[in-house]
């Protein structure tokens, strides 16, 4: 079954595709539903980082994970912040698989 009904694509592709003609609005961060793919909900995010000693005109990476509930997946959509607040979304669209890590931090003894 294709993911996309106006393209036939049932990979990365179609995912993509259907998000792009419901116009996916990558910086809303609620659960929204996208035509065949379901539910979309976003899970993860990084963004710019804010440095008010920064160049006009720097760019920092970006990007959102969501989770397509119809197919148990998710995906990553990569984009670019610049130092005036402008974001653009035209970065890769690619599957990623979640994977859990331990991670250890030190910090000092409360008195």
């Amino acid at each position: 079954m294709a993911i996309c009904g106006h393209c036939g694509a049932d990979d990365v592709v179609g995912v993509e595709a259907q998000l792009r003609i419901h116009g996916y609005d990558w910086d809303y961060s609620r659960a929204r539903a996208i035509g065949t793919l379901g539910t979309v909900t976003q899970v993860a995010q990084q963004t710019a980082e804010s440095d008010s000693y920064g160049e006009y005109g720097d760019e920092s990476e970006i990007w959102v994970v969501i989770r397509v509930d119809a197919l148990d997946r998710y995906f990553r959509k990569y984009g670019v912040s610049d130092s005036y607040g402008s974001e653009s979304w035209n970065g890769v669209f690619e599957e990623v698989f979640p994977q859990e890590r331990s991670v250890t931090i030190y910090e000092r003894k409360s008195e």
